[in-house]
């Protein structure tokens, strides 16, 4: 760490003033004692003015410019209350919904869709409220449903108004929801950035990987929930008034499966984990996991920081500690000389 490093160096410009305010105060000594010497001899005027010192002035003022000298760099080195709580803010934490109609499959009871629903308004009370939340619903396209807010009960009122309705475009588009993700993150880096996705993984536009490979570039974390079974279920379909299930061409039955393998891959290529749905505790472990991690000064290198904060509020301290006591000897050495020392001089040898 360079010595030389002041928080605030056109502050330094001020010592300028020091060599100014010598210049003047050598003049105005110059005048007045050539105005002395015109009032009578020197060794006549000592002995009318016995009390009256030639250092002590001089070194009064020295003393001076030397307080005022360390008042400046220890102004120029002071750290900024801003800058000494410059740590980790929470997390900013992104949820991408999946809303096409394979969510509405009973396999998980009573449908993909309100279980996911149900854990992301758990999730909303389980998080540490310096964390800021948005939401992302999606299917064929994706569009922000709630933008990064520390307003939980917006979050958990847009949670509640949301159905495949919102979507026509059917589909399940998670590329599109992880590049959209990555424009709705602040560009406060204070804060990590996770992106929780919510899906069965039917992915139909299979560039889901290099989205999720240019997030974790952006340092942006991806975790995945699977929700549905490998066995899968029927999807349903009340489009003609009555229950029934969403059929192919051939009129057979359409059976939506999770599919874990390119969930899997996703989190993987962010950074991140899967989860099953049906381990939420585990869910919402690694989601206090990530905010200790943000908040941990050895993961976030704030260690570093506050070592570097510690060492310039010492060099404060020390240049306005070295400011006061000069100015303190300023303040008791009078100019005049102290009638009861002016018997004793401790470098006087008597012969």
């Amino acid at each position: 760490m360079d010595f030389f490093i002041f928080h605030h160096s056109e502050i330094l410009w001020w010592l300028l003033v020091i060599p100014v305010l010598a210049g003047i105060y050598i003049v105005n000594t110059y005048v007045s004692r050539r105005y002395l010497n015109k009032l009578g001899n020197p060794a006549i005027l000592k002995l009318l003015m016995p009390d009256v010192s030639s250092w002590r002035p001089v070194v009064k003022f020295i003393f001076i410019l030397i307080g005022l000298s360390f008042i400046i760099l220890s102004l120029a080195d002071k750290p900024e209350i801003a800058e000494q709580k410059g740590k980790k803010e929470g997390v900013e934490i992104m949820i991408a919904l999946d809303i096409s109609n394979s969510m509405m499959a009973e396999d998980i009871k009573p449908s993909r869709l309100f279980r996911a629903k149900q854990l992301i308004s758990r999730m909303v009370d389980e998080l540490d409220r310096s964390n800021n939340i948005g939401l992302i619903v999606f299917a064929g396209d994706a569009f922000i449903q709630l933008p990064i807010t520390s307003d939980y009960v917006s979050a958990k009122m847009f949670l509640e108004s949301i159905t495949p309705a919102l979507i026509g475009q059917q589909g399940t588009a998670i590329g599109k929801a992880i590049n959209l993700a990555l424009h709705a993150f602040t560009p406060n880096k204070n804060r990590d950035k996770v992106l929780i996705i919510i899906s069965d993984g039917e992915d139909h536009e299979q560039n889901a990987l290099e989205t999720a490979a240019l997030a974790e570039e952006n340092n942006v974390i991806i975790h995945t929930i699977g929700m549905g079974s490998p066995k899968g279920a029927p999807v349903p379909d009340y489009s003609n008034g009555k229950r029934d299930f969403k059929r192919d061409l051939n009129n057979n039955v359409i059976i939506s499966k999770l599919n874990q393998k390119m969930l899997a891959e996703i989190a993987a290529t962010g950074n991140g984990k899967f989860f099953a749905a049906s381990n939420m505790e585990d869910i919402y472990k690694e989601i206090n996991a990530v905010e200790k991690y943000s908040l941990d000064p050895e993961k976030t290198g704030e260690n570093d920081a506050d070592s570097e904060m510690a060492y310039f509020r010492d060099r404060f301290l020390w240049f306005a500690g070295i400011a006061l006591f000069f100015l303190l000897i300023d303040f008791v050495l009078l100019e005049r000389k102290n009638k009861l020392f002016a018997n004793f001089n401790l470098f006087k040898i008597k012969v």
